[in-house]
């Protein structure tokens, strides 16, 4: 993996290639390899997967991720679980897609270095437009380090990639569940 220095931050290159390998091997994807029965059974419905049956929803979640393979292993672990969910690989992308969607989004999903317009600035623009709008913010740092660096801020609600399909199933359900402070933040 390649580095590189965003704002004094290292950002590690690739972190969407651990991610989807981590859950291409709960899929049965990459294990294929070794047990093409693996396969058949992750083609057999993806509802009998892991994680499908651990936290269902029925909102609609905005994920924004300048890593198309992250966005489409959300969508993959969110949409058999009953999430609608919308992908958007910029910031630019989100603020046309939150200005265009008519029903509501309960959760943007968002990471929180991306070129151009950082998750933190996309969340802060979306709520003007969305106030009630959760925010789960996501990277290959620690929030540690996100929040040392001035990235985040304490208390906000955080995954760490890579995840797993379970971690991210439980923690959108989290965020969605947990009461909103004073900030509008859970």
């Amino acid at each position: 993996m390649g580095r590189q220095n965003a704002d004094g931050v290292d950002v590690i290159a690739g972190e969407a290639n651990a991610t989807m390998e981590a859950l291409g091997r709960l899929a049965g994807r990459i294990a294929h390899d070794v047990n093409p029965r693996l396969e058949e059974r992750a083609e057999a419905g993806s509802v009998g997967m892991a994680w499908a049956g651990t936290s269902r929803g029925g909102e609609t979640v905005l994920v924004v991720d300048d890593e198309a393979a992250v966005r489409s292993a959300v969508r993959e672990i969110l949409q058999p679980t009953g999430y609608l969910v919308l992908e958007a690989g910029s910031g630019e992308e989100a603020l046309r897609i939150c200005a265009g969607q008519e029903g509501p989004i309960h959760l943007l999903l968002t990471d929180v270095m991306m070129p151009g317009m950082s998750g933190p600035e996309v969340a802060q623009r979306l709520a003007r437009m969305r106030p009630g709008m959760r925010v789960l913010y996501m990277s290959g740092y620690s929030d540690d380090t996100m929040i040392r660096h001035g990235v985040v801020e304490r208390g906000m609600a955080f995954l760490q990639k890579p995840f797993t399909p379970d971690t991210l199933a439980h923690k959108v359900r989290e965020v969605l569940d947990a009461e909103l402070t004073c900030r509008g933040e859970p």
